[in-house]
């Protein structure tokens, strides 16, 4: 059985990125594919490598954050969208683990999860070596 995953897909412009002189912050959506709804102890995998590009139908988003391109977010959070069958779900980034917890009940859930569209916002440091 395989674990539920995460897609990531930048807003189209406009909504999608703004540039300050020390981050890029990037808006857009996560869609999780429930498939066994299951989870690993550390979270759910993201992989910002494969950030969809809101404004095409094919091609990846890539931060600017300075040489080390593939640098994930210094700051991340996602929201529900308040579904029915998902308003039982609440979600947090594990930056050390570069992964999306899943808590149900208070707790981190393992089990149960749910496929859920989600909106989050990333800030990634320009600059990151």
């Amino acid at each position: 059985m395989a674990d539920a995953t995460v897609a990531l897909k930048v807003n189209a412009y406009p909504n999608g990125v703004d540039n300050t002189q020390r981050r890029q912050i990037v808006y857009g959506t996560a869609t999780i594919t429930a498939n066994s709804g299951t989870a690993p102890a550390t979270g759910l995998p993201l992989n910002w490598k494969a950030l969809a590009n809101g404004n095409f139908a094919s091609g990846n988003f890539i931060p600017q954050a300075g040489p080390n391109q593939s640098a994930k977010p210094q700051f991340c959070v996602f929201q529900g969208q308040g579904s029915e069958s998902t308003n039982e779900q609440l979600y947090s980034y594990d930056y050390t683990n570069d992964s999306l917890l899943v808590w149900r009940a208070g707790a981190y859930a393992t089990t149960g999860i749910v496929a859920d569209t989600l909106t989050f916002k990333a800030e990634f440091i320009r600059g990151a070596f």
